[in-house]
């Protein structure tokens, strides 16, 4: 009998009429990672004219270190060890500054295919594909979370490798093949990622949590010795995590390595409603971007568009959610442990990231709404799998991700990559870079919004380290900062760029204190002053 030949034609009209939706789904996937490819150097600069993205790097690189004495390191409101770790072992390599840029990409996609092959395992292909296209659809405000280094971004990631390690040891339940040597060899490679990971608060608080009631409750639904012992897995896994990461915590402290001050706590009754409204705004900037206030037009409409859907997303979601854990009262489940586990993990995702930005004085505005990624992720993997199972409820669904996922393709494609922060531009940039080395000055000062995007920009050929300002002088910025940045040193020119727009901790001149500069220049907005000294003995604590 001749074997046809392979025909990808044949093959491709085959499936477009036997799952058009599901052609469908692939080919808006494919067009988002498509449009992020296309737009990839625009979109770098962009999640790097924000000061809370460079100033990673900035730190990571040892810049302005001088003198035998170690300097005292302050990272910003959490302690994101993970990525200075990362970035401290690869800063001798040839083109460090890039491979800190594109680790991120690497890492985000790595939890991408963690994430997918989960809902595919406890759900099935199409939710497992339905995940995906979300997960590669992300808005702007996704795009800064998942692809720099400390927005945590890397939370997304844990909260992966955590529902994945459900899965894969529910699934082996299933079928009969736990053994406490195959928990063991799950187990302690993920208390060593998720001890590094829970140094950041959001993961401590909001995933390991969940990883362990997950775990409970999947003992809790299938009675068993089995189950049991996966309750014991999880637990010991959570209590660890957290154990390692106080000795990290500590250990880094040690060092001369801490976050800065940022305490949370929760807000009176009055504040709720307050917390509320701006969930509300935050969840719209988080699937796509802000339209409140935005004067209308095309873009304005999409990102409406996008908003309107993403709330609908999360109001069907926790309706699912509600109607979903009434369910889990009576002990037995019909359903795999695995898919019960996965389930309840997400779920408490959800449900503990909603209930920390409402309680809390996490939301201080939108902006923050970096602390609700989990329930953008949670979103992607759970509604594929309580949306229900009819032919007709999966259709529904499949269209609704494709209509968001095209929406956010679009919207990509209309407004480009616009600056996610308030930093100058790098044609700017280097014009403050050729005047200060006309001038001999190496190093100098700027507003925070400023500095760490300039020195970025320039790969660190202008090291322009943050100051504030304080009344009449200028202060050390309090976090994010290396103390060496500010110790003066003799016989050595500095420079003072100022910032004439309406921002926070601008500097619209230069104060008296730091006496009389050499030379000025005007570039654009900023103002660059040339002084004969170390302009750092000026500042004040």
């Amino acid at each position: 009998m001749e074997r046809r030949a392979y025909d990808p034609a044949v093959r491709l009209r085959s499936v477009a009429r036997e799952h058009p939706l599901a052609l469908l789904v692939a080919g808006v996937g494919a067009l988002n990672v498509v449009v992020l490819v296309a737009q990839l150097r625009g979109l770098v600069h962009s999640l790097y004219s924000s000061a809370d993205s460079a100033i990673a790097l900035v730190l990571a690189d040892g810049l302005g270190t001088h003198g035998a004495h170690a300097p005292l390191i302050t990272l910003g409101n959490y302690h994101y060890y993970e990525t200075w770790w990362l970035e401290r072992a690869t800063r001798t390599l040839p083109d460090h500054w890039q491979i800190w840029e594109a680790l991120p990409f690497a890492i985000a996609f790595l939890a991408i295919v963690a994430i997918g092959w989960a809902a595919c395992r406890a759900l099935g292909r199409q939710a497992g594909m339905l995940t995906v296209l979300l997960m590669v659809a992300l808005g702007d405000e996704m795009r800064q979370i998942m692809f720099t280094p400390a927005i945590h971004g890397y939370f997304v990631v844990h909260a992966a490798l955590l529902a994945a390690a459900l899965v894969f040891v529910g699934d082996r339940a299933d079928r009969g093949q736990v053994s406490w040597r195959l928990l063991a060899t799950v187990g302690v490679p993920l208390v060593g990622l998720s001890a590094v990971g829970a140094t950041d608060l959001l993961i401590e608080f909001v995933a390991l949590p969940s990883f362990v009631l997950a775990g409970c409750l999947g003992w809790w639904l299938h009675p068993g010795s089995v189950q049991r012992r996966i309750a014991i897995f999880s637990v010991v896994v959570g209590v660890a995590s957290v154990l390692g990461a106080a000795a990290l915590n500590s250990v880094m402290a040690a060092h001369n390595v801490v976050a800065g001050h940022f305490v949370i706590s929760f807000v009176g009754t009055g504040s709720v409603l307050s917390n509320l409204q701006v969930t509300v705004t935050a969840l719209t900037y988080l699937g796509g971007s802000l339209f409140w206030g935005a004067p209308v037009g095309v873009s304005a409409f999409l990102v409406f568009a996008v908003g309107g859907l993403s709330l609908i997303g999360v109001a069907s979601l926790l309706r699912l959610i509600w109607r979903h854990a009434s369910t889990l009262g009576t002990r037995g489940s019909s359903r795999p442990l695995a898919r019960d586990m996965y389930l309840s993990f997400w779920m408490l995702v959800v449900v503990l990231s909603l209930g920390a930005f409402v309680f809390t004085t996490l939301p201080v505005d939108e902006t923050n709404a970096r602390y609700l990624s989990g329930v953008y992720v949670g979103a992607a993997a759970l509604l594929p799998g309580l949306a229900g199972v009819l032919p007709a409820q999966r259709a529904r669904l499949a269209a609704a991700f494709t209509v968001f996922a095209a929406l956010i393709a679009i919207n990509h494609l209309v407004e480009g990559t616009p600056p996610i922060g308030v930093g100058p531009p790098a044609n700017a940039t280097y014009q403050v870079l050729r005047f200060a080395r006309a001038q001999g000055a190496e190093r100098g000062y700027a507003p925070y919004w400023d500095a760490a995007v300039m020195t970025w920009q320039t790969h660190a050929e202008l090291e322009t380290f943050p100051v504030s300002p304080c009344g009449a002088d200028l202060c050390r910025f309090p976090f994010n900062q290396s103390t060496s940045w500010y110790d003066a040193q003799p016989g050595v020119r500095t420079f003072l760029v100022t910032d004439s727009r309406a921002i926070p901790d601008s500097i619209p001149s230069a104060p008296p204190s730091l006496g009389k500069p050499v030379s000025t220049a005007t570039v654009g907005y900023l103002t660059v002053y040339i002084y004969s000294h170390d302009i750092a003995a000026d500042l004040s604590p």
